[in-house]
């Protein structure tokens, strides 16, 4: 009986040998419905009609709940820019998960935007599509710790809004005309630089140069030398 189990188990995972891990992590991926939205009057966002409930590879429920908000916000312009709307298929849905947990920071941004590449693969959005999406928003997307939230493209901290101090902390002063132009043209200038990144991680993703493992090191490397006025 043990050995008959044994070749029944066997057959089973025959189809699976000699796939990558990462595919197989990918198996156990799904969407549980299809997300139900309307659009708000006169506005680019769209209210969730229910909840909306993704399982990720290894097994986590990611649920953007009833009434929320969403706009594609979270995805960078760079990659709007240069790959097209958040709206658009297939990873529309990713980007509704995506969404919701960094508005809501139930997470940490690092597995938020982890999600954002697992649910686009789900999605069936090409590798190289979904990885170049993935640096995007390790690039130039929303960070947050338990009290700050900040961008990798532009990395000044802000007071999160449901972590309100318990004194609260002076105003800074208002920058002078100087400090003002400086700053936009830093921002000017870290805005081209990562558009130029994103053309050139997308080229090393096709080349194969670039591996998705690479990219939040790469990410993090250029947050760390980019002006900042």
């Amino acid at each position: 009986m043990e050995d008959r189990r044994n070749v029944l188990r066997l057959g089973l995972a025959l189809p699976f040998l000699g796939l990558p891990t990462a595919l197989l992590a990918e198996a156990g991926a799904k969407y549980f419905e299809a997300p139900q939205t309307e659009w708000l009057p006169g506005s680019s966002r769209m209210r969730l009609l229910r909840d909306f409930r993704y399982r990720d590879p290894q097994g986590l429920m990611w649920t953007a709940k009833k009434g929320a908000l969403v706009d594609g916000a979270s995805i960078p312009r760079l990659a709007w820019t240069i790959a097209g709307s958040p709206y658009d298929p297939p990873y529309r849905e990713a980007s509704v998960i995506h969404d919701y947990y960094c508005d809501t920071m139930l997470r940490s941004w690092e597995a938020t935007h982890r999600v954002f590449l697992d649910a686009m693969l789900t999605s069936g959005t090409e590798k190289v599509e979904a990885g170049s999406k993935w640096w995007a928003v390790h690039r130039a997307g929303p960070r947050w710790d338990d009290t700050y939230r900040w961008s990798g493209l532009w990395p000044f901290r802000v007071r999160r809004p449901d972590r309100p101090p318990a004194n609260p902390e002076p105003s800074p002063p208002p920058p002078t005309v100087e400090q003002a132009a400086a700053w936009q043209k830093a921002q000017r200038e870290v805005d081209a630089l990562a558009e130029q990144q994103f053309r050139d991680v997308r080229a090393g993703l096709a080349s194969g140069t670039l591996s998705v493992d690479d990219l939040p090191a790469l990410a993090d490397e250029q947050i760390a030398r980019q002006p900042t006025g």
